[in-house]
């Protein structure tokens, strides 16, 4: 797709724009004023985690219950995310990348910019936080406009 004018052109940069969630991500590649999707990640399983915290129920002094198995299965699901992150940017020629743009919930920014390669995370130039997985990639480059 070709981006429109008012938007950044990428025309010296080739540039991966990682646009990531807990359990899904979609990868584009932006240059010579285009824009290509170049894959999309996605890991069934729980929507969301909105458990806070660890919580024992107990009564007379023994447990009855923990919210640890959701915890468990939560953990599990961003280990597979992030090996098919991992195993999805394998395929892309990292020498070819000039410039990397993180695009990612808050909550996992960190973490997921912590997994990525080493020589994919000294080329990230910008870091937006926000959901944009599943966005259309005129409306990614529109975002990257107003962040930087």
């Amino acid at each position: 797709m070709f981006i429109p004018d008012k938007f950044p052109q990428f025309a010296d940069d080739k540039t991966l724009i990682i646009v990531a969630s807990s359990q899904s991500a979609d990868l584009h590649i932006a240059y010579e004023s285009q824009i290509e999707t170049v894959a999309e990640i996605r890991i069934d399983g729980i929507e969301h985690d909105d458990q806070p915290g660890t919580f024992q129920r107990r009564s007379g002094g023994k447990t009855l219950g923990s919210n640890e198995p959701q915890r468990d299965e939560a953990d599990k699901i961003k280990k597979k995310f992030h090996d098919a992150l991992e195993l999805t940017l394998n395929d892309i020629s990292m020498s070819e990348i000039d410039q990397v743009i993180l695009i990612s919930s808050p909550q996992d920014k960190a973490t997921t910019k912590a997994e990525l390669p080493k020589e994919l995370q000294d080329k990230i130039t910008a870091e937006i936080s926000g959901n944009f997985v599943d966005s259309h990639p005129k409306d990614i480059i529109e975002q990257i406009s107003k962040a930087t």
